[in-house]
């Protein structure tokens, strides 16, 4: 099978986009059916000839939870947006994370549990976060300790601007929509479509672990080389001293 990869990029190269599907996703999502088993989350997510079907922001939680096992996870909306067309077909979407806003808004229950932490943490509103710096607890979305993935104050104002983002207020879902655009939008963060995909993943790393090996097995291959070397020059050195003792 021949893995599609490609270069992910932001300032300057940083792991690499790799196409979810196959055994890897259907491995995945077993452990994150499993999970969404335990605490109880009923939203769809299936997983059809490798491919992953369905999405919302608990079960990409999990799946991210899983997948962080093997160093990887789901792309954020950065990496989606450098992928471009080649990130998902139309008429199907995909999560990337939620935006948080300091007003009262759309599910405002789980806006005040965020707007807490994330003032005892010294944030700055809007947040973006993805669902890989977020965890679940007593069955609610919280922070989570790894924050290498939230983006918030001016900053996220301005990653906001490369939304279509009609509200200012609440929790808000962030997206690639069906229609080919981006999106923060939708007051539902839990309901889950047939539509909804993990077309790509992240591997941190990955390049470096290929080199890695390949450096490890050039490295075998010449002290084998040398230990050849050595052994035909100590037959040698025998042979010789063979001779010489025969002559005496």
């Amino acid at each position: 099978m021949t893995i599609e990869r490609v270069q992910l990029y932001r300032k300057t190269p940083s792991g690499e986009a790799i196409r979810f599907s196959g055994k890897s996703a259907e491995d995945a999502y077993k452990e994150t059916k499993e999970l969404m088993a335990k605490l109880g989350i009923d939203s769809y997510l299936d997983c059809v000839n490798g491919e992953i079907k369905g999405s919302e922001l608990r079960s990409m939680i999990l799946l991210n939870q899983v997948l962080s096992k093997k160093n990887q996870r789901t792309l954020n909306y950065d990496e989606a947006m450098h992928l471009g067309n080649k990130f998902l077909p139309r008429n199907l979407y995909a999560d990337l994370g939620i935006a948080v806003f300091e007003k009262d808004g759309l599910n405002n229950d789980l806006r005040e549990i965020l707007a807490k932490e994330a003032n005892k943490r010294g944030w700055k509103f809007p947040i973006l976060a993805h669902p890989y710096s977020l965890t679940l607890k007593d069955s609610n979305v919280h922070f989570g300790e790894d924050d290498s993935l939230i983006v918030h104050g001016e900053q996220a104002v301005e990653e906001l601007n490369r939304f279509d983002c009609g509200e200012n207020s609440g929790v808000l879902r962030l997206y690639r929509g069906s229609y080919g655009g981006w999106g923060a939008h939708w007051d539902d963060l839990f309901v889950s479509y047939e539509s909804g995909r993990v077309p790509w993943i992240r591997a941190e790393g990955a390049t470096q672990k290929f080199e890695k090996e390949i450096l490890t097995q050039i490295e075998k291959a010449h002290q084998e080389k040398v230990e050849k070397l050595n052994a035909r020059k100590e037959k040698a050195i025998a042979e010789a001293f063979k001779i010489y003792n025969t002559k005496e």
